[in-house]
């Protein structure tokens, strides 16, 4: 049986393979760090090729991603 960061560590292979074609660099890391469309532009992690709804896309798959990962893990979350 897989460990849950095997799991994510898939899960964000698969979410990579996806959006990573769509988005410029700069995007994909924004993406993971949930930083909204707007919060993107103003650091500058945007280039002109990047679409809002293939940004908010990948944004929202990656929060996905997260958030499964943390369902995943509750006990260990408690502890910190």
């Amino acid at each position: 049986m897989a460990t849950t960061s095997a799991v994510k560590k898939k899960l964000v292979r698969a979410w990579l393979e996806r959006h990573a074609p769509n988005l410029s660099q700069g995007a994909i890391l924004a993406a993971k760090e949930h930083l909204t469309y707007e919060e993107a532009i103003i650091k500058g992690m945007l280039e002109e090729t990047d679409s809002q709804q293939k940004y908010i896309a990948a944004r929202e798959g990656h929060i996905e991603v997260t958030l499964a990962y943390i369902k995943g893990k509750p006990g260990s979350l408690m502890k910190r």
